[in-house]
């Protein structure tokens, strides 16, 4: 994966360089508070201002469209920004809304992707050692379909457990690691597609790191309006942003975020 928006202080460059977020130096993952917390940045003023974004040379407080799909560079074949060389890579476009869902949902950076199946197929892709995850038995149909059709043609080997029972998880790990055969990633979907199973995510998050897996969430359903499952100790969460994210049914995108930066990150 490529590394994008993020919280780090070299990460909050919008790429256009006429464009800030208000106190973006001082962002940590502590901002965002709900509306009986104490200290931080409201959740809805967050959502509702974009995390303060600012176009420093027009003053606008809304994001420009930027469609540019390669960007200048200097005598020397140097970009102009260090930041955009290809919009396949990294387009002042995204950037605005990869910050403020990276804001909500308290990682230390994102990714948009062009749909809930690009990122989805993205994490999974990425997984490497014994290409093996475990998935519930009851998810998206697009992701069921992806997994059966393609995935296990390249390789991956994927379990399941059922997630509409309290020990599933438990259960299918226990028996996975009792016989030396431990997942690399482990899937959790809640509330799930379309079954609406809910899973306990912190619970979740200790019984794959005991098994020595990354965890992540499909938290299409609930957003991070109801739940951050980076709170709980899931590595990774994934949007399809066509759903909740945006909710009117006339953008289609996905979003991949981390609680921290790491190898496959990188």
């Amino acid at each position: 994966m490529v590394e994008k928006s993020g919280k780090s202080k070299e990460n909050h460059d919008t790429g256009s360089g006429d464009s800030s977020y208000a106190d973006s130096e001082n962002t940590t993952n502590s901002t965002v508070k709900r509306k009986h917390d104490d200290h931080g940045v409201y959740f809805e003023t967050l959502a509702a201002n974009a995390s303060h974004y600012l176009d420093i040379r027009s003053g606008a407080v809304v994001p420009a469209i930027q469609t540019s799909t390669t960007f200048a560079r200097d005598n020397h074949y140097r970009p102009l920004n260090p930041a955009n060389v290809y919009a396949r890579d990294n387009s002042p476009a995204f950037l605005p809304s990869e910050r403020v869902i990276t804001d909500l949902e308290n990682a230390f950076a994102g990714c948009l992707f062009g749909s809930g199946m690009a990122a989805i197929s993205a994490v999974i892709d990425s997984i490497e050692g014994n290409r093996h995850v475990l998935m519930p038995d009851s998810l998206y149909w697009g992701v069921d379909s992806w997994l059966n059709h393609h995935a296990q043609k390249g390789g991956l080997r994927v379990s399941r457990y059922e997630n509409g029972k309290a020990p599933g998880l438990a259960t299918a790990l226990a028996q996975l690691v009792g016989a030396g055969d431990k997942p690399d990633l482990v899937w959790v979907e809640t509330p799930s597609n379309p079954l609406l199973h809910v899973t306990d995510l912190e619970e979740s998050a200790r019984l794959a790191h005991d098994a020595g897996a990354l965890l992540c969430v499909d938290s299409t359903a609930a957003t991070p309006v109801h739940t951050r499952p980076l709170d709980f100790g899931a590595d990774l969460v994934v949007h399809s942003a066509t759903k909740y994210l945006n909710g009117h049914s006339d953008a289609l995108a996905g979003i991949v975020l981390t609680r921290e930066e790491s190898e496959l990150w990188l």
